[in-house]
């Protein structure tokens, strides 16, 4: 495995080279700001797809939060999927720059645990796992805590142990420490929520992730000696049953969710989008090779972790699969 230290310190070099004027600029038009939020949405293991994805927006609380829920409602009335077209207040509200978007794409799914050729990717989890519990439990976490943990430690034993879903898991984790440390750093933090999509990764051992996620913040924030709230962040638990209760923070997931769904679908080997829909196009052309608010990230994470910045302009020629 990769010393998560090493990824951390690979995406700070790759986001200060190119994109850290923007996101200074981003603060500027929220000065005074100290409260705010971080919605993350994901594309992955879509064979339909080209990439995978994890993408985040970084949202002021400059207002009441409901009256923000309105605010994205109004301009962005749909989920990506559900939406046939893009309207026009959209592309706007996404291309705001009281709003910045930090967006990873995985042309393949990260193998986090890979000791190079030959390894054992669920051996090397199980360790990892079990060494994660026992010093957490050594720390003396609270019991709901402890609980979650070794019922995670309990789930790596079984045979048909999931090894891929730890490893996604693993890096959302990571992804989130990454984007909040980027705030905290460049600016006096007071409070921090996390809001994610509701997935198997959220969910899994009654939300085990939001654990791991709390620790690891705390662990690079002190390396990289960045001022982090108290308490850690806010975490915003998603339902666990889409079926019987809607989220209650749905509004602020549609930012990341259609950065996420245009990325995931761009092939840029090819620079092909699908050519079935025409809100493809526009987000490609409108939103994400115009707007002065969004960084994306190409990683490569198999044996090693290198990172570096897609850019894309308004007039790049965009070729539309079948």
């Amino acid at each position: 495995m990769i010393d998560p230290i090493k990824k951390f310190s690979a995406l700070f070099e790759t986001f200060d080279k190119s994109g850290l004027a923007d996101f200074r600029r981003f603060l500027n038009a929220n000065s005074g700001v100290t409260k705010w939020y971080i919605a993350a949405d994901f594309c992955l293991h879509d064979k339909d797809r080209p990439n995978n994805v994890f993408a985040f927006s970084i949202i002021p609380h400059d207002a009441m939060f409901e009256s923000i829920k309105d605010e994205i409602r109004t301009a962005i009335p749909k989920d990506w999927k559900k939406s046939k077209n893009i309207l026009p207040t959209a592309i706007a509200f996404l291309a705001d720059r009281r709003r910045f978007h930090i967006a990873f794409v995985f042309p393949q799914p990260p193998a986090v645990f890979n000791n190079g050729p030959g390894s054992d990717p669920r051996a090397i989890a199980r360790e990892s796992i079990s060494l994660t519990v026992d010093q957490l439990i050594a720390k003396g976490r609270s019991a709901e805590s402890v609980r979650r943990l070794k019922a995670l430690r309990q789930e790596s034993m079984a045979n048909a142990f999931n090894v891929e879903l730890l490893a996604d898991m693993f890096m959302l984790t990571h992804l989130f420490c990454f984007v909040t440390l980027l705030l905290a750093r460049e600016r006096t933090v007071q409070i921090v929520g996390w809001l994610p999509d509701r997935d198997k990764m959220t969910t899994w051992c009654e939300g085990v992730i939001f654990d791991l996620g709390v620790e690891n913040l705390a662990g690079v924030a002190e390396h990289f000696a960045v001022n982090i709230p108290q308490g850690g962040p806010l975490i915003a638990l998603p339902t666990p049953d889409a079926a019987q209760n809607a989220m209650w923070f749905d509004e602020f997931i549609r930012l990341p969710d259609y950065v996420a769904g245009i990325l995931a679908a761009w092939d840029f080997e090819t620079n092909e989008i699908p050519g079935e829909k025409e809100k493809y196009r526009v987000m490609a052309q409108e939103f994400a090779a115009s707007a002065e608010n969004i960084m994306v990230f190409k990683v490569r994470y198999d044996t090693g972790f290198q990172s570096s910045r897609l850019v894309f302009g308004k007039s790049d020629a965009l070729q539309t699969g079948d």
